[in-house]
């Protein structure tokens, strides 16, 4: 079995959200419908601002993404941001407590985040700045 590196494509949203569930998914606090909304939502927020994506496989099976921004770089897929907001208004929609309580979390980790990039300067002392770094459990001693 070779590990193959590939450009990140529009179409690997729902594997990426997978492994993002299966690594950081909270459903025993939200429950698992939350939980993925959750997921999806964070996987979108991390790939709308990103300009570089490698994608590992193993016979075509997702095993790792690394996503990167490059500050004044073009981004990947223009058409995520619109996805993110149609994301976060579904959540939304739901009208369920853990659906919010999920959905509120991330917009405030959001805002500290872009509070913490402004006050360290990232735009403008670093060459880039990973946005999300995920291997797969399946990946292990490939």
């Amino acid at each position: 079995m070779t590990v193959e590196f590939r450009p990140v494509k529009i179409n690997d949203i729902d594997a990426i959200v997978e492994e993002y569930e299966r690594t950081w998914g909270i459903a025993n606090a939200v429950g698992a419908d939350a939980s993925r909304n959750l997921s999806r939502r964070f996987v979108l927020h991390y790939l709308e601002p990103s300009t570089y994506g490698t994608v590992a496989t193993i016979n075509g099976k997702f095993m790792g993404l690394l996503l990167a921004r490059v500050y004044g770089d073009k981004v990947l897929f223009k058409q995520v941001q619109k996805m993110l907001e149609e994301q976060e208004a579904k959540m939304s929609s739901k009208g369920d407590s853990l659906h919010a309580k999920a959905l509120d979390s991330a917009i405030g980790m959001g805002q500290i985040e872009r509070k913490l990039e402004a006050m360290s300067h990232i735009n403008d002392l670093t060459q880039a700045e990973l946005e999300l770094f995920i291997v797969s459990p399946d990946a292990r001693g490939h």
